[in-house]
Formats: C-alpha cells, structure tokens, sequence
C-alpha cells in the first residue's frame, strides 16, 4: 500500500504517484472487471503505456496522468486524521497484513523522512487502540 503523510494532499499526493503507477501496471496486468468502474479505464490506460525505463519515478509519463481521485483510492495519502480513518477502512474489510510503501524512486527524500515520522508518531499509534 502506497502511503504519504502530509497536511498537504498535493504533496502526499505527488509523493506517491510514481509508485502507485508501479501498482496500477500490475493491476493491469490481471482481471480488469475486479476493480471498480472509475479505476478501470486507469488501469487499462497504465498497462498500455508505461515505461520500464521510468519505473516508479513520479515524473515517467504514466504517472504524470494518474488521476488524483485514483490515487485518493489506491493509496494512503493526506494529513494524519485521514490516513488513520483509511487504514481503519482497510483493516476493517478484514485485512490483517499491510505493506505500507513509502513514495516514489525520484521524491524528495527529506519529504518522504517527514511522511514516515508522521506515520510513526501520529498513524500508527492511532492504529493501536
């Protein structure tokens, strides 16, 4: 799961976009009628053009075209109150184990230290209780 903590959702956004494409090309890769229809088209969209010579890079033309509502929905992205309510969404439809990945090959490395600190010291011990 892609995530990003930050106040700013164009940033957390942005954070994780590249690797999300990573995950939207494997997702095209298997059955399409899974997904709900607003990520479908998406989908199919990433599995014809992405780039291996830009994998997970946020700036590779297939994540530069990945919508922000699809990223609302395949990743973990926002302040710390938002990813808390969407990770208890997640853990309540059963889920008992999530890889919690953390942006993409070319973001702001310090911008992904800020994102992780937050995910320790305000997510997860809100995931605990």
């Amino acid at each position: 799961m892609n995530f990003a903590v930050n106040p700013d959702l164009r940033v957390a956004r942005n954070l994780v976009r590249g690797s999300a494409a990573i995950f939207a090309h494997y997702a095209s890769e298997g059955p399409l009628d899974v997904l709900p229809a607003e990520d479908r088209e998406v989908v199919k969209q990433i599995g014809v053009t992405y780039d291996e010579r830009s994998h997970g890079l946020s700036s590779a033309n297939h994540a530069e075209v990945l919508p922000d509502e699809f990223l609302d929905r395949f990743a973990v992205v926002g302040d710390a109150d938002h990813c808390v309510d969407r990770l208890l969404e997640l853990l309540q439809l059963g889920l008992e184990r999530l890889v919690m990945v953390p942006g993409s090959r070319d973001a702001d490395p310090e911008l992904i230290a800020e994102s992780n600190a937050r995910f320790a010291s305000e997510v997860l011990p809100a995931l605990r209780t």
